[in-house]
Formats: structure tokens, sequence, C-alpha cells
């Protein structure tokens, strides 16, 4: 299956889009929706050891009026699958409301207390080819205007959401891709652009951890700049090593100080002109992860990351538990994208 890259999205979201061999939960009565009553018994969740309450709260600043949520899709191709609402309160994962949607290729969602946003279905070239918002676990199908395969959702900085449309495509899509876009904002608004709207920022990163630093640097090869990625904790870690350069200086943020885990994006270098792939890896003190990594972002100290069809959700460097999905969003987080054919 093709992926489709959101371009909303800072990070290259790659997702191999397999059965899981555990049957779905049942879909929740709609007398229960949003209220977790039967959820809470359908949706796995394998809770981590206990932290102190008062230093996960702090994180995920659960005194608000509505706690930190999250969605997750899980995936059964053209069957329908759930949609599920957790919040986070106390340091605990919740389930509040399921909702079956068909083949989810994209979430946005601008904030807890504004409806979630899917887009899901085929397209007639590739992407998706409707969208539709949730609320309190009841879908409702949108109609945006324009027409075009959906190919992102993206959220204004005023907390409006878009629907990129793709008006054109090349020859070979795998290549080429969209040629040309539309942005329709979805009800209540009725604009539309050719350019994006500008986003109204990632979440800010944790601060540096004391005693651990990454650093970059360049060296020539071949007469190109290339960069390197060395990491200092007492001792030296050439984490991007000579022979293994990139074509630009990494960049990394970090998600937690105690213990330091940051978020590498790494573009490797061919012996060529071009680049031969973009990867995020994880940084967990200096040890560099081994594999890509798929990580969605949230405010509040919240991340996540997924391996095969599972996410562990972090709250900074505190493990709050994993939940069962390809596709996951924080309400206030970027958009997800990446699941298509």
């Amino acid at each position: 299956m093709r992926m489709l890259a959101c371009a909303a999205a800072v990070l290259t979201i790659t997702a191999a889009c397999r059965d899981h061999q555990r049957p779905p939960p049942a879909p929740v009565p709609a007398s229960d929706a949003g209220t977790g009553a039967a959820v809470a018994a359908a949706v796995p969740i394998t809770a981590a050891a206990p932290s102190p309450a008062e230093a996960v709260d702090a994180a995920v600043a659960s005194d608000r009026a509505i706690p930190a949520r999250f969605a997750v899709a899980r995936y059964a191709g053209d069957q329908p699958a759930p949609v599920v609402v957790y919040e986070i309160v106390g340091g605990a994962l919740r389930a509040v409301a399921q909702t079956p949607v068909a083949d989810v290729r994209h979430l946005a969602w601008s904030d807890a207390a504004a409806p979630l946003y899917v887009a899901h279905g085929r397209g007639a070239e590739a992407g998706a080819g409707k969208v539709g918002e949730i609320r309190a676990g009841r879908y409702r199908a949108l109609a945006p205007s324009g027409r075009g395969d959906i190919v992102g959702l993206t959220v204004g900085g005023a907390g409006d959401v878009w629907v990129d449309r793709c008006v054109r495509w090349g020859d070979n899509l795998e290549e080429e891709g969209c040629l040309r876009h539309l942005h329709v904002e979805l009800p209540p608004g009725q604009r539309t652009a050719a350019t994006a709207p500008a986003a109204p920022g990632l979440p800010a990163a944790t601060p540096a951890p004391a005693g651990v630093a990454l650093t970059t640097r360049p060296r020539k090869v071949h007469g190109r700049e290339r960069y390197l990625l060395d990491c200092d904790d007492g001792a030296a870690h050439a984490l991007v090593a000579a022979g293994d350069e990139a074509a630009v200086p990494p960049t990394w943020i970090w998600l937690s100080a105690a213990p330091p885990i940051a978020l590498v994006e790494i573009s490797y270098a061919d012996t060529g002109e071009r680049f031969e792939r973009r990867e995020t890896r994880l940084v967990r003190g200096c040890a560099l992860g081994a594999d890509a990594a798929v990580v969605q972002r949230g405010r509040d100290g919240l991340w996540a990351e997924r391996e095969d069809q599972h996410w562990t959700v972090y709250a900074l460097g505190t493990i709050l538990g994993q939940v069962e999905g390809l596709a996951l969003v924080f309400a206030g987080g970027p958009p997800y994208g990446g699941l298509g054919d």
C-alpha cells in the first residue's frame, strides 16, 4: 500500500496497515457513547505501574476544566473499526467514547472541547474520500466544498480545521504526488485557499536535561558538506558516525529530561545529490534507537510512540499505559496523517 505523507505533520509517518489478529471490541451502544460505562470494558488498556500522581498531574495539567484527551483509530481496511477517545486523569488512561468508522486515514483535533475530525474511505485516485466529525461518541458526515481526494487535515492558528484536497495528481503518483492543492475550511467556516493555513505551532519541547548534550558537526565527504551527530553524557558517543552521514544538520527536541529522551530527525545522505531517506529516531540517554520511530506529540509533556499496532503513552518520561491502534492524535496536538494506499 502506498503511504500518503501528511503535510501538516513534521514527522514522517509510515504504517504497514495489517489487520491485527486480536478481534476488535464490540461497538458501544449509542446510549453509552461518551459515558465510558461500556467503553471501559470493551477497550483493552495496559496500564503501567503507577507513578506519583502529583508528578503526572503536573505534567498533563489535570486541574483544567476538561482533562487531557487523545483519540486512537484502529485499522480494519474497509470494515468499520473503533475510534476510541481516552482522557487522562490522575495519571491513568480512561476510555470515554468509542465510534466505529471505516478506513480512517487522517485525524485532527484542535482542542478537547472541539469535535474530533476524521478523513476516511477511499478517494478516486489516492487518499480519503470522506470527512466527518465525532462529538460525544457520535459520527456526523460533513460535505466540504470543492472536488478532489482528501490528502490531509490541517488545524489553523484559531483552531479552524481545513481539508487538504488534491485537485491535480501527477502522472506518476509515487514520484510526483499531488501537483495542485485546494484547502477548504470545514463548517462553520467556508473559506478556501491554495496554500495551507498557518498552523498554531507544535507543543513546546521539554528543556534539555542536565548531564546529557546532543551536538552536530560538519564533515567534508567528496567535497560535499555532511553532518555527524554526537552525544555526551560524560563519555562521547557517535550517533551518526562517519560513513553514515546526514545531508543536513540533524535536528532534535527533548521529550523528557529525566530520563533523558530526545526525538531526532535525520536526513541520511547517499553518494549523489539526493537524500536517501529521512527518519525520526528516539535517543534514550545516549543510545540511538535501532529503528525509525513513529511518534505523536501532545501538549503539557504528552507524547506517544507506536510499535506495530500499539501506542505507548507518556507524560514526559513516565509511561501512562498502552492502547491499541494505528492512528493517534492528541487534542491540541499536530494532526495525524499517513494511512493510505
